[in-house]
């Protein structure tokens, strides 16, 4: 019974998971946000260098450039770690399945053997 119990929580921590997978942004959105914060990483840099704005100014694209690119890494790293999860706990659902059968044929056996 309690093996059982584990297949149907595994069961439902994946459709929770494929849930929080369906909220988030995909990995070609992601990317392509990424992507373009890189570049606009370097823009800031070069508008830096080139001085077309205050030193307070260009410090402050930047960083939020640099952030950008953070985020995103973080995003992506986010979605790998849920899309891992899932995958873990599907190729674990025989097992669990095997285990909830083989106790349902010993307590059968059991009560059998009491009656």
């Amino acid at each position: 019974v309690a093996a059982s119990g584990e297949v149907g929580k595994a069961e439902s921590r994946v459709h929770w998971m494929r849930s929080v997978l369906d909220t988030m942004d995909s990995e070609e959105e992601i990317l392509e946000g990424l992507e373009f914060a890189r570049w606009d990483t370097k823009r800031q840099e070069h508008l830096f260098r080139t001085s077309e704005f205050t030193l307070l100014e260009a410090v402050g694209r930047y960083a939020r450039a640099v952030r950008s690119v953070a985020e995103h890494k973080e995003r992506l790293a986010a979605r790998h770690s849920v899309e891992a999860e899932i995958d873990a706990l599907q190729k674990a659902q025989p097992a669990r399945r095997l285990r909830a059968e083989e106790c349902a044929r010993e307590t059968a056996s059991l009560r059998a053997a009491v009656i």
